[in-house]
């Protein structure tokens, strides 16, 4: 059960939206093509802030990026997530869920930077 890099994960979502290596290098403001080539061939992975850019310039959830299982973070907690709403009472329970979903997927997405940090280290 460990968390992976999805390697493929850019070059999928390039082909699917469209996107060149230009527009993806403009969003992270870098211009390094060859190390673009190489996260979109899954030689390497984009580093954490760069990740950070491209999701917020082209709305990406940033948990796209990673797996566990074979399956991306996102659906994970997607379905762990998925609460009925008329059970919801008021307004305020549910914004309370929403606040809470988010805490969880931040603390999720700062474990896996420590991780990445440390195997980085070795």
């Amino acid at each position: 059960m460990a968390y992976k890099y999805r390697y493929d994960f850019l070059r999928t979502w390039m082909k699917a939206n469209g996107k060149t290596r230009k527009e993806i290098l403009n969003a992270i403001g870098t211009q390094d093509y060859k190390t673009c080539y190489k996260w979109i061939n899954g030689t390497t992975s984009m580093p954490i802030g760069y990740m950070i850019d491209f999701c917020t310039y082209f709305d990406v959830d940033v948990l796209e990026f990673f797996e566990k299982d074979g399956l991306p973070l996102s659906e994970i907690l997607e379905k762990k997530n998925k609460t009925n709403e008329s059970d919801m009472k008021s307004n305020e329970k549910w914004m309370q869920k929403v606040i809470e979903t988010q805490s969880r997927q931040i603390d999720m997405l700062g474990q896996i930077v420590q991780r990445f940090q440390l195997e980085n280290k070795k």
